[in-house]
């Protein structure tokens, strides 16, 4: 429906057996979803172009959305709480990254305050991928947080991108607790250094064998 709705050669005005558009067969619905009611107003804005000369618009149908009954399907209960699950773990992160700023690895020079090992390229690595985490969670909350706004545009298009950088904070996240190790660990016990590396590596490959390609989509019903 919303691949038409954005094709300029659909004419929305066309009728069916009953003598309907599609913006009537909407409106013949006593109770209506969020989803409803963006599709008429899209229809309702594709016909005002067509028609831009009248004069006297149907004012009745104007105001449709507010004489009808707004429902919450189970749909729109799952699309809450994937939206509060996303904001959490997204919170989440942003807290741990963004104390991790405050408690470098290695520590801080009681001369300068600097941070210590400032020229290890892992240290540098860290610092990086620790601040991709902090910004991708940061961004995924004020997302989440605005998508109240317009929630059927958000459910449409903007969920997936919510969905791509929680998984860039979680990745970002594993990698600065690597380096961080590392560079912590690494002179004294270069063992436990690697394997630490390699439990987290091995991390993401556990849930791809898992999941498999759902990974990259958002875990919410079409």
């Amino acid at each position: 429906m919303m691949e038409l709705l954005e094709d300029n050669r659909i004419n929305v005005r066309l009728i069916n057996k009953n003598g309907e558009t599609a913006r009537d067969i909407i409106e013949s619905h006593t109770e209506i979803d969020p989803y409803q009611v963006y599709i008429w107003k899209q229809l309702k804005k594709r016909e005002a172009g067509l028609s831009r000369e009248r004069q006297n618009p149907d004012s009745t149908k104007e105001t449709w959305p507010s004489t009808r009954k707004m429902k919450l399907s189970a749909v729109d209960e799952r699309f809450k709480s994937t939206a509060e699950t996303y904001t959490l773990v997204a919170a989440l992160i942003a807290t741990v990254t963004f104390a991790a700023i405050f408690t470098m690895p290695g520590g801080y020079s009681q001369t300068d305050g600097t941070a210590i090992r400032t020229k290890h390229a892992a240290f540098k690595v860290f610092v990086v991928s620790n601040t991709v985490a902090t910004c991708s969670s940061l961004v995924v909350v004020f997302c989440f947080i605005w998508a109240w706004k317009d929630p059927v545009m958000f459910k449409l298009s903007q969920l997936m991108w919510g969905h791509r950088l929680t998984v860039v904070a979680c990745l970002a996240m594993l990698v600065s607790m690597m380096t961080a190790v590392y560079v912590v660990v690494a002179e004294q016990c270069l063992w436990l250094a690697v394997m630490v590396i390699f439990i987290c590596c091995v991390s993401p490959v556990v849930v791809c064998a898992i999941l498999g390609w759902d990974v990259v989509f958002v875990p919410y019903p079409n």
